[in-house]
């Protein structure tokens, strides 16, 4: 409805980019082609450095709903530099997240995965918690442990990313708080964090707590 009452160019981009997200989520593959191919002729036309980018981002995205990972990778890779350079680093985690995605869906499941752990680093520096929901960063079994945790430490994360404190996660497995603390040290150094939020974003992003609210979750 928006986009029947603007004429302007330049005001109609970011509603085009909106349904081209609207689009990739429902699988409206016709929409999003259309609002790419409309958005990328705006952005050839006044070739702002966030426009260029973005009109990238939604052409990959398009390219990718439509089953053509191929042509999707360089779109979403020149996406990723134009964003980078931009300092817009969400933006730049999103494109991440669908390059992974067309990488994987190409036969280049190791090049996916490092693009999806590196926006999930992003997303969780940033505390943009609603990302990172259902975002998986590698298959993780019995066998090979999710930041190659043991049985213990992925308890003790569990306890973390619930919102219990130390004293409570002891209680909880029936330890010392000296050994909650030991396991979170090693924690941190297998998952390359630095503090119990980002810690228990990786735990929602990998799916290990069910039944439970993400870090800031609610929050206004």
């Amino acid at each position: 409805a928006a986009l029947r009452a603007e004429p302007r160019p330049l005001a109609r981009a970011p509603l085009l980019a909106a349904q081209a997200e609207i689009g990739g989520v429902t699988g409206g593959v016709d929409v999003v082609t259309e609002a790419a191919h409309e958005l990328t002729g705006i952005a050839e036309t006044y070739a702002t450095p966030g426009l260029l980018a973005r009109a990238r981002h939604v052409a990959g995205g398009a390219r990718l709903l439509a089953g053509e990972s191929e042509r999707a990778i360089p779109l979403l890779r020149d996406a990723c530099r134009r964003w980078r350079r931009l300092g817009a680093r969400h933006d730049l985690a999103c494109a991440r997240v669908l390059l992974a995605d067309a990488l994987e869906a190409s036969g280049d499941p190791e090049a996916a995965t490092r693009e999806r752990e590196s926006a999930v680093r992003i997303l969780t520096e940033l505390g943009a918690v609603d990302d990172l929901r259902g975002l998986a960063v590698g298959p993780g079994t019995a066998d090979d442990p999710p930041g190659g945790l043991s049985d213990r430490e992925l308890e003790v994360l569990r306890e973390v990313a619930r919102g219990r404190t130390n004293r409570q996660v002891a209680e909880m497995l029936t330890i010392s708080e000296r050994t909650v603390e030991r396991h979170l040290s090693n924690i941190f150094v297998k998952l390359g964090v630095g503090t119990r939020t980002q810690a228990a974003a990786f735990a929602f992003a990998r799916g290990l707590v069910a039944g439970a609210e993400a870090p800031g979750a609610g929050r206004t």
